[in-house]
């Protein structure tokens, strides 16, 4: 949840994900996964989505990458 003045203000987040959005959120996480090992990073990480009410549907935008003790084969 967003709000503040600038609207941009981090205020909380639901968890878990509705179901209506759970599917959508964990297909991007797959394609984020698959990017990384793609690079070459092994181990953990977390993706922070913002889901926005468009008309009738939801648009999904992940705002950060957060990893973990992760390995970079030089």
């Amino acid at each position: 949840m967003v709000g503040g003045e600038s609207g941009q203000v981090f205020l909380g987040a639901y968890f878990p994900a509705a179901e209506e959005s759970a599917i959508d959120i964990g297909s991007y996480g797959l394609k984020v996964a698959e990017a990384l090992e793609k690079a070459g990073v092994m181990g953990r990480f977390a993706v922070d989505f913002i889901s926005v009410k468009e008309g009738d549907g939801w648009k999904r935008y992940a705002i950060e990458i957060n990893l973990r003790k992760v390995y970079f084969p030089v």
